[in-house]
């Protein structure tokens, strides 16, 4: 433990790095509450240096420790990308050096789950570092240290041993941020959560003690949002689902309540504090791509058996819907990046998202370029095209910034020869349905369609586990957060390709 003194940082640039975590990544992924962690650093840095004796019993507070450290570095502007991401790499091996002295499997702490907690943030915010099977696999053994240590029960239960007041709060906000990061890991990939709902009993922390400037309200909310997610994808794996299902589900995420001060945008045209208009951003960003991912197989079916007139099929609506919430990641997207350049330039999750969005909006070119929707679709495809050129140099993933101008040429090419060669799209179109999928592109859906209870849909619709082969949602779970440079080739990819 001596020799962890050594490499500790020396007390100003420590200081740095922790208000670097918390001005730039707390408000995305804080499972240690602050007066915790203003505990730990002053445990190791008392008195303003750094502590002299390491005891062996805080091997996993100090692993927590570095993580900070890490992702603090990470998010240190006066530092390149690359340069960054080489002393992060450092503190990632002092941090699993610092578990590995007091092995989790022996002594399984709340400490040593926060630290893994952040560790698999570390392999989302820096792609390349692992591949996403090992972030995986990682995952599944993180859900074993939590139950191993009953995170996921009521930590207020008296017949547990944990009873004090102080410790209860820790234990609640770590399994919450543990079960909100899993079940987006899982919605993401296109696979079940790795705990079940129905064995958990930790009651979600109705307040979260956030850094000042930070929106409290904005850790219940992604607490609950989380276990509505939870439960869509519960819907989701059912053999029996059925189309009215997925309209159900769209329209739990789409009524889920937003508390005010965290809708996006605010009227305000600057923000006192940048974690809070990351707040913000998330709240309105999460929502979109729960919609996006929900109704994403059923578009594919749609652009894909009725190329000529996707409003044929009876899965008009999820293109529709399909294409507004990626519509509204790009223009999110571009939002935040206009405000905060360099910060968001850093943050790779973001950029996934965004090329996914772009993924959607360029089969659908390809696929349908007669669709009434082509023309905006090719306009947001364009504008993230623009947006990754400009923003190289960050954490995006290099297949990303390949493959999006090859996608963006592939979609103005065939948009341009189908309105080149084609008549009028709406001639052979009786009026009705004209003024039905007009009405249906620019109206603001506040309810579910008129359609949705009918019988006339009930039947099986393509399921979104990996065993799918024509499942939009399985083609690209591959590359939803780090573009999947190290993935083989893919439904995505193929389809790309037979367009050449």
């Amino acid at each position: 433990m001596a020799r962890f003194i050594e490499v500790m940082p020396v007390y100003d640039r420590a200081r740095l790095l922790l208000q670097n975590y918390v001005s730039y990544v707390s408000w995305l992924a804080m499972p240690i509450p602050n007066d915790d962690l203003d505990g730990i650093f002053l445990t190791f840095y008392p008195h303003c240096r750094r502590i002299n004796i390491l005891k062996p019993a805080d091997a996993h507070k100090l692993a927590v420790l570095f993580m900070v450290f890490l992702l603090g570095t990470l998010y240190d502007m006066e530092m390149d990308c690359k340069r960054a991401s080489l002393e992060a790499e450092d503190y990632h091996l002092l941090a699993r050096a610092a578990l590995a002295s007091d092995p989790v499997t022996e002594n399984t702490t709340v400490h040593a789950v926060q630290a893994f907690i952040l560790m698999i943030w570390y392999f989302r915010l820096c792609p390349g570092k692992r591949s996403l099977s090992y972030q995986w696999a990682l995952s599944g053994y993180l859900t074993k240290l939590v139950q191993a240590i009953g995170l996921h029960r009521n930590s207020r239960d008296a017949s547990l041993y944990i009873q004090d007041p102080i410790c209860s709060k820790r234990c609640e906000q770590t399994f919450w941020e543990y079960n909100t990061m899993d079940t987006w890991q899982s919605f993401m990939f296109g696979r079940p959560t790795s705990m079940s709902g129905s064995v958990i009993h930790c009651r979600p922390p109705f307040q979260v003690d956030s850094y000042p400037g930070l929106e409290p309200e904005f850790y219940p909310w992604k607490y609950s949002f989380a276990r509505l997610v939870s439960n869509i994808i519960s819907v989701m794996g059912t053999c029996t689902v059925v189309y009215d299902d997925i309209l159900e589900c769209e329209k739990d995420l789409r009524g889920h309540y937003i508390p005010p001060l965290l809708e996006w945008p605010q009227r305000e045209t600057t923000y006192e504090v940048i974690g809070k208009s990351f707040q913000r951003f998330a709240t309105s960003l999460w929502q979109q791509l729960s919609i996006m991912y929900l109704h994403r197989p059923y578009f594919w079916e749609a652009v894909s058996k009725h190329p000529d007139d996707p409003s044929q099929s009876q899965y008009w609506y999820s293109v529709i819907m399909a294409h507004r919430s990626a519509c509204n990641i790009v223009s999110h997207m571009r939002h935040i990046w206009s405000m905060y350049p360099k910060l968001v330039e850093r943050i790779a999750p973001l950029w996934s998202h965004a090329h996914s969005a772009a993924l959607v909006l360029g089969a659908l070119i390809l696929q349908s370029p007669g669709c009434d929707l082509a023309p905006d679709a090719l306009q947001h495809l364009e504008e993230t095209c623009d947006m990754f050129s400009k923003a190289k140099g960050g954490f995006q993933s290099e297949t990303a910034n390949v493959a999006l101008p090859r996608l963006k040429n592939k979609a103005a090419i065939a948009f341009t020869s189908f309105r080149e060669s084609s008549r009028q799209t709406d001639t052979n179109r009786s009026a009705p349905d004209a003024q039905r999928s007009y009405s249906m592109m620019t109206d603001h859906i506040t309810d579910m369609p008129p359609y949705a209870g009918s019988s006339t849909f009930h039947r099986d619709v393509p399921r979104t586990s990996s065993q799918q082969d024509s499942s939009l949602n399985e083609a690209a779970a591959g590359e939803v957060f780090t573009a999947a440079s190290e993935q083989p080739e893919n439904g995505w990819d193929q389809f790309l390709s037979s367009r050449n």
